[in-house]
């Protein structure tokens, strides 16, 4: 290939990579696929452009796609900041988390000045519950970039010890971004934990609202909404909580029941209260099992004829 053709396709391959971006940042992420694939097209070696089509990629949830985009990318640019920092989040997002980890402190390494490695790893800290770490990452983001995407990690890591500076940093994320679902969903949080149901579910209406997906306000909309009956509000948050559980920590609440199950029965068989030791059997069974399932299933109506409302009320 002459440099005059080798320079065009470059230009090309550039030309595509910009437009791959502006489409993604229009939402348009499948067509900023097909817009990165085209910009490789031109220059297959462009570890920039393997990169982008990674993070698009991640966007769309296809984490093996982007897991192999990444490795392009670093195989043909080993210090490739958005490649290392794609791999950590397709990474944890597999369940990899040590490796996610380590990907996200290579990038914080080669990117000194730049606020995403630390937000992303001040993101893993706090899923993993390492709230010091959190802390210290998100502070370290905010100094290089005090941003709405900063600002709501630091009203997240919040909600944990103080729900009056959550809000307070929630309020400052959408002063930045009015529309910020997210930062909604912390605000409701830190109403709810104050003990203004009425605010909460206000709050969680305005982020399911904003995006119907988010699973946070659904939770803080129902147990705002059941928190003057204390039973029912319990066994909600129980079934709520019980739909996240992975399968390792669903199976050691099911050993605890089973456990609470044959030490309660034995204790009243052994006292001779046999009749008993059947009705305590039997509520065990419906609290651990029948009971969540249930309240599971109103919850999801009730969210839905929340939401009912809420698209009719916009509607006007």
């Amino acid at each position: 290939m002459t440099s005059g053709a080798q320079f065009n396709e470059t230009a090309f391959s550039a030309a595509s990579l910009r437009r791959a971006q502006m489409l993604a940042a229009l939402g348009r992420v499948r067509e900023a696929v097909e817009a990165a694939r085209e910009a490789l097209s031109h220059d297959p070696d462009n570890a920039h452009a393997h990169a982008w089509l990674a993070q698009f990629l991640l966007n769309e949830k296809r984490l093996v796609a982007a897991r192999f985009e990444c490795e392009r990318a670093l195989a043909l640019d080993a210090e490739n900041v958005r490649a290392h920092l794609v791999l950590a989040q397709v990474l944890f997002l597999s369940g990899e988390r040590k490796a996610a980890r380590q990907a996200a402190l290579k990038a914080a390494e080669l990117a000194p000045l730049s606020d995403g490695p630390r937000h992303t790893l001040g993101v893993f800290a706090l899923v993993n519950e390492d709230l010091p770490e959190a802390r210290r990452w998100a502070q370290e983001a905010e100094k290089l970039n005090p941003d709405h995407d900063n600002r709501l990690l630091s009203a997240k890591i919040a909600l944990s010890r103080d729900a009056r500076e959550a809000e307070t940093l929630a309020r400052e994320a959408l002063e930045m971004h009015p529309e910020s679902a997210e930062a909604f969903a912390v605000l409701a949080q830190a109403r709810q934990s104050q003990g203004d149901h009425a605010a909460a579910q206000s709050h969680a209406l305005e982020a399911l609202r904003l995006n119907p997906d988010l699973a946070q306000p659904k939770h803080t909309l129902l147990t705002s909404k059941y928190a003057r009956i204390p039973l029912l509000g319990w066994f909600l948050q129980i079934s709520l909580k019980m739909n996240e559980l992975t399968f390792f920590n669903a199976m050691k609440v099911l050993l605890a029941a089973f456990a609470i199950h044959r030490f309660g029965s034995i204790l009243l068989r052994h006292y001779g209260h046999e009749t008993e030791a059947m009705v305590f059997s039997l509520l065990i069974l419906i609290g651990f099992f029948l009971l969540p399932s249930l309240m599971h299933l109103y919850a999801r109506h009730s969210v839905e004829r929340s939401m009912k409302a809420v698209r009719i009320k916009s509607d006007y």
